[in-house]
């Protein structure tokens, strides 16, 4: 399908792809990606906290193997 204009009025603008990124963007960006990781290093640190808690457990003694450490 061939479609005619007959006129068209625009603007075009060239812009400079690193003028995009002004001193206060590029600090915004970095303290965002700063936040993340250290709440990713965080959620990792208390899953690893979650998991030593549950294999830190003491066997109750109704489970210990052992007749002899019976009270």
């Amino acid at each position: 399908m061939d479609v005619h204009i007959g006129e068209l009025a625009s603007t075009v603008r060239a812009v400079d792809g690193e003028s995009i990124l002004t001193p206060r963007l590029l600090e915004r960006i970095v303290d965002a990606t700063v936040a993340r990781l250290e709440e990713r290093r965080r959620a990792g640190r208390d899953a690893d906290a979650d998991r030593a808690t549950r294999t830190g457990l003491a066997t109750p003694p109704w489970l210990d193997d052992d007749p002899g450490s019976r009270g």
